[in-house]
């Protein structure tokens, strides 16, 4: 698309609005906990003793974070609005900034607009992607963790073009701000030390022993590259200091220990599946190319291995964790999809592909009532893929039979789009020989 880059804008921007429009229209707001759903009791009583001037009280690790039910609570005093409002409009303006933040990110290495156009409505489609969700649940404090993981990003690939001590600055605010709202933000500073390719090889054992990582490197522009993490553990013992945690027995250790152990590769397999859908397939066929790329792109695959290890020991829903990810996962999608026109060209993939992602994140149906399964409504087609309960890594029955036929039809959907790009990358490639 050869338009400025007003107008590219202009599209976004429009592009954001016609979708929330939609979604304030057609989904229904939860009605667990009186609209709060299930964190979002403990967020609510942060936001009430925010706005009343008490002592933060709440459940670990939920009480850390510390910094949405802030901002709904400075919404709830200045707008005179509901306190569940204060959190929709604080979520809505950090998921737009979360969006435009999205929008530069994939333009770093996506050249093509209408390409990103596509993968944004994908991130705007996706239930579990805030912009969506925020209708369904807005007592929740994703949408400003994304603000500050792309925010992070961005100052990433500037300081990889030119290292700068301004960069670091920026970047070390941004680290330790971001801790306030989600901890995971804390993996920032971390994959800064992969943005200058710190694996170095050595010669003689390889490839018995094919890296190590090159401290000199890591260092070459000075100490200064610490104040990021020193920012991020400054966020950490601020929230732990200024809270009182009711919940005494968590520990980050002892869940970790706890999900090792509980949760079953297949539950963690299954969550993939409906996290990123069947497009999944698109990335399992072309491993090779997008390890190629992750090679270069060290951060990313930095980042791709903390979203396989966050979330099967962070937590119970795997798939709100893997999503946090989102930004790198769709940018590889869209990395393949760039690389290979001709073969994204075909209809006989569009059809499919589109088909079952569709069902996959439900387009066809509204985000479903957690533990209410008769609230759900839909069209005969949802079936095909699944009708997953929503919150939960487990289903609410804990069946684990509805939770095996559920990840058939995945595997099926997956299997198929698979066959259907070996058979189509092989056509392609005799045409072309022909």
């Amino acid at each position: 698309m050869k338009e400025n880059k007003a107008v590219q804008y202009l599209i976004v921007l429009v592009l954001f609005l016609v979708f929330n429009l939609f979604f304030s229209f057609t989904q229904r707001r939860i009605i667990l906990n009186d609209g709060k759903g299930l964190d979002g009791v403990e967020y609510y009583k942060m936001a009430e003793e925010f706005s009343q001037g008490q002592e933060i009280k709440a459940e670990a690790p939920l009480v850390y974070r510390l910094g949405t039910p802030f901002l709904a609570s400075l919404i709830y005093k200045t707008a005179k609005c509901d306190l569940i409002q204060g959190f929709f409009y604080a979520n809505l303006i950090g998921n737009f900034l979360a969006f435009v933040l999205l929008f530069l990110f994939l333009k770093i290495y996506i050249k093509n607009f209408y390409l990103i156009f596509i993968l944004l409505i994908f991130y705007l489609l996706h239930p579990l992607c805030d912009t969506r969700f925020i209708y369904f649940c807005p007592v929740m404090t994703d949408s400003w963790g994304q603000v500050f993981l792309l925010s992070g990003l961005l100052l990433i690939e500037k300081y990889r073009l030119r290292k700068s001590v301004i960069s670091i600055i920026i970047f070390s605010a941004i680290c330790f701000t971001g801790i306030l709202f989600r901890e995971y933000i804390f993996i920032l500073p971390f994959a800064l030390f992969f943005a200058i390719n710190p694996l170095g090889f050595n010669t003689l054992c390889y490839p018995a022993y094919p890296a190590y990582p090159d401290f000199k490197k890591i260092f070459s522009g000075a100490a200064i590259i610490l104040l990021p993490l020193a920012a991020s553990i400054a966020g950490i013992a601020l929230t732990h200091l200024s809270v009182t945690n009711t919940n005494t027995e968590h520990s980050f250790l002892k869940t970790t220990f706890y999900f090792l152990y509980e949760k079953s590769l297949f539950q963690y397999v299954y969550a993939w599946f409906i996290a990123v859908g069947p497009v999944v397939a698109v990335l399992i066929f072309f491993r090779r190319e997008i390890y190629k790329f992750l090679k270069v792109n060290r951060y990313l695959l930095f980042l791709i291995l903390c979203s396989v290890v966050l979330s099967f020991i962070g937590g119970t829903d795997s798939r709100r964790i893997i999503l946090w990810f989102a930004p790198v996962i769709l940018l590889l999608l869209g990395l393949v999809i760039s690389n290979h026109v001709l073969l994204f060209k075909k209809i006989s993939l569009i059809i499919p592909l589109v088909l079952f992602q569709s069902i996959s994140l439900k387009i066809f149906t509204q985000i479903p009532e957690p533990l209410r399964p008769d609230t759900e409504t839909g069209v005969p087609i949802v079936p095909v893929l699944g009708d997953e309960y929503f919150l939960n890594l487990i289903s609410p029955l804990n069946d684990l039979r509805f939770e095996f036929v559920s990840f058939l039809k995945y595997s099926l959907a997956i299997g198929f789009l698979l066959l259907l790009l070996r058979y189509l990358q092989i056509k392609i490639s005799k045409e072309m020989l022909t």
